[in-house]
């Protein structure tokens, strides 16, 4: 049975899209609508708003079709009335802050969605409060916010970031690259530096239920280390934490290895690309002989010498680690 209608790059035309819609409508087997990449625009968006409450749609994509704010409040209007959708995808579109200010408001009477993705759009600092606002509100169902790559400042970042810790946010994705976790949001306006890492670790303190932390691609350097050391010494809820390409040298990968002495559920660290020398290697050492949850670590592209990292392959695979993935260089290598 069809169970989805699914468009990538098609150009509808306003017959094409009413068939789509008309099918959805009708037929009520149809969960998921995914009409990306087919220049809808407002009009396309309000057509797709205004059957939403006759169908059984449970999942709506239309990103990179754009859509600006008309088409945003229309379908920010269908929400408040629809009892089924719970993901809507309007990424790569063209909304700013009066589309998020539409959508915000919908949150707050709806109770059904629990995904929404708004990255790559033009939301400013208005539109990121009032999703704050939202956020701090009613609203209890929403899982999954992404805001990556729009133009809201480190302040509304932050204020999303309380929003989303007081809502026990599972992901966060904060200034750029991201702050998260298993299940809630993301957002995005500009590189981490260290002083940015210092609030999202207080972020993953309040936020008990949050269990990945994303900062990689920012300005992390040795200082912002320190204070993730301090979350990892007593944090027992974060799996995986992403230091990729920043600015972290020995004395921060020195700290976040001692931490690990006594952090026994962090599963996944990444550090690759950064500036990392051999003189962190002995720590990395202690780090895997005491440590027994780490199951991945990623070292690639830092400036540890090849004897460097055959010894810390080595002391790997003799903590007993030959089936999990120790990911740098040297490895690369041998399997050229």
């Amino acid at each position: 049975s069809v169970y989805q209608i699914k468009a990538r790059g098609a150009r509808l035309g306003g017959l094409g899209l009413r068939a789509a819609v008309e099918a959805a409508s009708l037929n009520h087997g149809i969960l998921w609508l995914t009409l990306s990449g087919c220049d809808l625009g407002d009009r396309g968006a309000a057509l797709v708003g205004s059957a939403l409450p006759m169908t059984s749609l449970v999942h709506v994509n239309l990103q990179n079709n754009n859509i600006g704010d008309d088409g945003a409040t229309a379908l920010a209007t269908a929400l408040r009335a629809n009892p089924r959708l719970a993901v809507l995808g309007l990424h790569e579109n063209e909304l700013s802050d009066e589309a998020a200010a539409a959508l915000a408001a919908s949150l707050d009477l709806n109770t059904h969605l629990t995904t929404l993705w708004l990255n790559d759009n033009h939301i400013g600092d208005a539109g990121a409060r009032a999703l704050a606002k939202a956020l701090q509100g009613r609203n209890t169902t929403l899982r999954r916010l992404n805001l990556l790559v729009n133009a809201f400042s480190a302040g509304a970042a932050q204020q999303l970031s309380h929003a989303c810790a007081a809502k026990s946010a599972q992901v966060l994705r904060l200034c750029g690259k991201v702050v998260g976790g298993s299940s809630l949001a993301s957002y995005t306006s500009r590189v981490l530096s260290d002083a940015d890492v210092e609030l999202a670790c207080y972020d993953a303190i309040q936020c008990e239920g949050m269990h990945f932390l994303w900062l990689n691609d920012n300005l992390v350097s040795d200082a912002g280390c320190f204070a993730l050391a301090d979350v990892l010494t007593f944090n027992r809820t974060l799996v995986l934490l992403r230091l990729d390409a920043n600015e972290i040298g020995d004395e921060g990968g020195v700290a976040i290895a001692s931490a690990l002495t006594v952090n026994s559920t962090l599963h996944t660290l990444t550090l690759d690309n950064n500036l990392l020398t051999d003189a962190c290697t002995l720590s990395l050492k202690d780090c895997l002989s005491t440590n027994k949850a780490l199951t991945r670590l990623s070292l690639t592209r830092n400036r540890l010498s090849v004897l460097a990292q055959k010894r810390v392959r080595a002391h790997w695979v003799r903590t007993g680690r030959a089936g999990s993935a120790l990911d740098d260089e040297y490895r690369r290598q041998q399997e050229r």
